[in-house]
């Protein structure tokens, strides 16, 4: 018989890669906030891009964010499952 189950140990690496990268954009987005208000520009191409970030942008990077902190938390809740089912079996 083949492979059944998962390889719980694989899975919490993936959990913390996702935590990882959840926490990247979550930096990169902050970066890109403090740079778009630091540089100096003005004029209505500066506005029109603040208002496009504010509302778009920044949203989407926190959104992007969320998803993959929500996919960290459901993997490693599998995975303990998986190790719950896995011991009562022994």
């Amino acid at each position: 018989m083949g492979f059944a189950g998962m390889d719980i140990v694989a899975i919490g690496h993936l959990s913390r890669q996702l935590a990882i990268q959840a926490e990247e954009v979550q930096s990169a987005q902050r970066e890109i906030d403090h740079l778009t208000r630091s540089t100096e520009w003005s004029g209505k191409d500066r506005e029109d891009f603040l208002r496009g970030w504010d509302t778009e942008l920044r949203v989407r990077m926190t959104h992007a964010s969320q998803l993959l902190r929500d996919a960290s938390n459901v993997a490693i809740q599998e995975s303990r499952r998986q190790d719950d089912t896995s011991r009562r079996l022994q």
